[in-house]
This record gives structure tokens, sequence and C-alpha cells, in this order.
């Protein structure tokens, strides 16, 4: 599930839903952080024909939400954020 929700216009990150985060914390689930970068250039945000092209996917350190509460949503949240905002140019 992609906690943005979906792409942007633009390849920047887009606002970061609390939906995926809930769920993971609700089922004690790990979240496996993915960066995927190159798919702008592969299929355009609006386009329908797939362009040849690199698409890197990255695959970043396990989170466990072994006894994460609901309460604690938004700092997970946060985390999950601080981290993309870290490791996504790393792959550009």
């Amino acid at each position: 599930m992609s906690i943005e929700g979906r792409r942007s216009k633009n390849g920047s990150l887009s606002q970061f839903k609390k939906g995926p985060v809930v769920m993971a914390i609700r089922a004690q689930a790990k979240i496996v952080p993915v960066i995927i970068n190159g798919t702008k250039e592969v299929l355009g945000y609006g386009n329908y024909r797939i362009q040849s092209g690199k698409v890197v996917v990255r695959l970043l350190k396990m989170i466990y939400t072994n006894g994460v509460k609901y309460e604690d949503r938004d700092v997970l949240l946060n985390e999950l954020v601080a981290l993309s905002e870290r490791e996504a140019p790393k792959i550009r």
C-alpha cells in the first residue's frame, strides 16, 4: 500500500496518509519502507504509455510495530516522512 496515496505531478513526495500506518499498528505488522525512483520518466503522470528507462527500487530497513499504539501513529508517520526525505535523494 502506498503511504502517499498517489504519485505527484512533479515527482516530489506527496503528503503521507495515516491509513497505512494505522493498519500496520492495529495488525502489529512490520513495515518495509520502499523507495522507487525513475517511474516519472518511464510512466509520466497522467500518461498511459510506458517508455523505456531505468527504475530503481530500494527496500529500506524494516520497522517493527510491536507494542506501538494507535496514539503513536503521528510519531510513526513522521518517522516515515523523515526516512523518505533522507533516503529518496540517495538513489537519484
